[in-house]
């Protein structure tokens, strides 16, 4: 059965119960992405505490603005608009600059990196590496990081970002998740 949300049935949120509750937003929504697994709920809740751990750590090493913007370019690669969306408007907010923001995701999108500053483009050009050919990693991969000026605490997160976004944008685009009429983005 397809429902608006993805193509498999999701369960009513009374069902789920308090389940739900450290995903809800402010608001007291709950994402597409986590409804969409209302079926068998728990791993995607642990998942959710990996990825806020990740992407919204007061201590993170990355600049959020930067962490965003890796995560947009996973999404762009593995075509999963819903990621794009949600973590481009999230990116945009906090890079400060809509203008240049927007320039520089349809910079992503043409895989274009050349107008970008170089540590930027660095961290880009390796998180896409990642995702497309993760099987050619080497130690001149980080060494060009290090290179660009990024510490290993940095580069951890990084890989954290990028890897968690393979697993998200698989996750979205495997059950069809739209993001229907729900708010977009964090702030």
């Amino acid at each position: 059965m397809t429902n608006k949300i993805c193509w498999i049935d999701v369960v009513d949120e009374t069902v789920v119960g308090d389940r739900f509750d450290s995903l809800r937003r402010e608001d007291g929504s709950v994402h597409n992405l986590y409804r969409a697994f209302s079926q068998f709920p728990e791993p995607v809740v642990a998942a959710d505490k990996f990825y806020r751990d990740i992407m919204h750590s007061p201590d993170a090493p990355l600049p959020m603005w930067l962490a965003e913007l890796l995560s947009v370019d996973v999404a762009i690669v593995n075509e999963c608009t819903y990621a794009a969306i949600h973590h481009g408007e999230n990116f945009l907010h906090l890079y400060g600059d809509r203008e240049a923001g927007n320039r520089m995701i349809e910079a992503l999108k043409r895989g274009d990196f050349d107008g970008l500053e170089t540590r930027t483009r660095k961290l880009l050009e390796f998180g896409r590496k990642l995702t497309t050919r993760a099987n050619e990693m080497s130690h001149d991969d980080i060494a060009a990081l290090r290179e660009a000026g990024y510490n290993d605490a940095e580069i951890s997160q990084a890989v954290q970002v990028t890897a968690s976004f393979a697993y998200w944008t698989r996750l979205i685009n495997a059950l069809g998740i739209s993001l229907g009429d729900e708010k977009i983005g964090k702030y």
